[in-house]
């Protein structure tokens, strides 16, 4: 069973307003329940999420623009050699964690193992999406600017079966979205409404990534 929604972006770009609306609270209702989804008639470029979440914020669709248009986002290739020898008990390929920045795009790859993440339930779930489809995931610091509406999801690597260890490498390509290191992140006015209390004070996207980046480093 595939726990991620898949969206098609179709109607985003070229439907009826009440078409849009419907895709915009899809994602809503998405992002604050698993914090992933799929999405199919992307066109690929990065503008067009950020659009989409702002619409689905009902914020103006260029409301993040300022924050982004000097980004200081990372492309990765993550490596996963074949397991030759089996793995330690309770090794995983990535552990359970969470994103620093605003969202992550990963390319799904339908290899063996691969991309988990951790339910309502506190179970744990396969991230599928058809092929040519991308998933996006809510990091940190977008849960940080809707005052956690939209949550921030633990996801893991695991290993593939051990049946099909030998021959299981995989390259994991994701794009890792972060704003400009001067963009204010705060709780965004539509999520004060009904008179929710900000969670967390301003802070500097630069800063804010630096901190959890600092907070990662082992200390002998």
């Amino acid at each position: 069973m595939n726990i991620v929604p898949v969206i098609d972006l179709s109607a985003f770009l070229d439907g009826s307003a009440s078409a849009r609306r419907e895709v915009a609270e899809l994602t809503d209702r998405t992002c604050r329940e698993i914090g992933f989804l799929g999405v199919t008639g992307h066109r690929v470029p990065q503008e067009l999420s950020e659009r989409l979440f702002a619409c689905t914020l009902g914020l103006d669709e260029e409301h993040f623009a300022d924050s982004i248009d000097r980004h200081v986002s990372v492309l990765s290739a993550m490596y996963y050699p074949d397991q030759k020898v089996p793995p330690e008990k309770g090794q995983l390929r990535a552990g359970a964690h969470t994103d620093f920045g605003t969202m992550t795009i990963p390319k799904p790859d339908g290899a063996p193992g691969g991309l988990q993440v951790r339910t309502a339930r506190g179970d744990w779930a396969p991230v599928k999406a058809p092929q040519g489809a991308f998933i996006l995931n809510i990091g940190d610091m977008l849960a940080r600017w809707t005052n956690d509406q939209w949550g921030s999801t633990l996801h893991r690597e695991v290993n593939p079966p051990p049946d099909l260890a030998v021959g299981s490498e995989r390259l994991s390509i994701g794009f890792f979205h972060q704003p400009n290191n001067d963009a204010v992140v705060e709780c965004l006015p539509s999520c004060r409404r009904n008179g929710a209390v900000p969670k967390y004070p301003p802070v500097l996207a630069g800063d804010h990534l630096h901190a959890q980046f600092s907070s990662q480093v082992v200390k002998k």
